[in-house]
């Protein structure tokens, strides 16, 4: 019997030895699925996960760089640079929305979790040729928050001129916080 009882401690104590695992070394890393640098790899959150909602609220410097237009009316050139504020804010309202304060104008568009802006075909008033008077200029396009602190956006601005027509515009604008 004491031989038993011998051997079902050897066994046990084996068994024990056997079935422990060795932990595995942390991998640090992003483990939200929703953050734009989410690490599949990684088994401990280090902290440092980028969700685009909220790295693109707040003020950025912008540099557009747009097609001048041609007005034969006016026989000027008109550049949407200069129409242009240096700075835009953007606010979020939840769900992925977020609005771009344009001037006095508020632009909405949406950002998934990979940063990628959308901006569907809206109204705003813009002073085209800096003499003070406001036009109706339709905007769309779309963009890309690359990280905390910088992006870019591609937008068409359009707008009609009796007589002419409608008239458009591209603008790749870099943004930098």
């Amino acid at each position: 019997m004491k031989n038993f009882y011998s051997i079902t401690i050897i066994f046990f104590i084996i068994l024990t030895f056997i079935s422990c695992k060795k932990e595995e070394d942390p991998i640090l890393g992003c483990t939200d699925s929703s953050a734009m640098n989410y690490n599949s790899d990684a088994n401990s959150n280090d902290g440092s996960c980028l969700i685009a909602y909220d790295i693109a609220q707040g003020l950025w410097n912008i540099n557009p760089n747009c097609d001048d237009l041609n007005i034969p009316v006016l026989g000027d050139m008109i550049s949407l640079n200069d129409a242009l504020p240096e700075s835009i804010e953007v606010d979020g309202s939840g769900g992925n929305i977020i609005f771009i304060e344009i001037s006095e104008n508020q632009v909405e568009g949406t950002i998934d979790n990979d940063g990628n802006v959308i901006v569907s075909s809206q109204d705003l008033q813009l002073d085209m040729g800096g003499m003070g008077l406001d036009f109706p200029v339709s905007v769309s396009g779309s963009g890309l928050i690359i990280d905390a602190n910088s992006g870019t956006m591609n937008l068409t601005f359009s707008f009609d001129i009796p007589l002419i027509g409608t008239q458009s515009s591209s603008c790749e604008i870099i943004l930098e916080k």
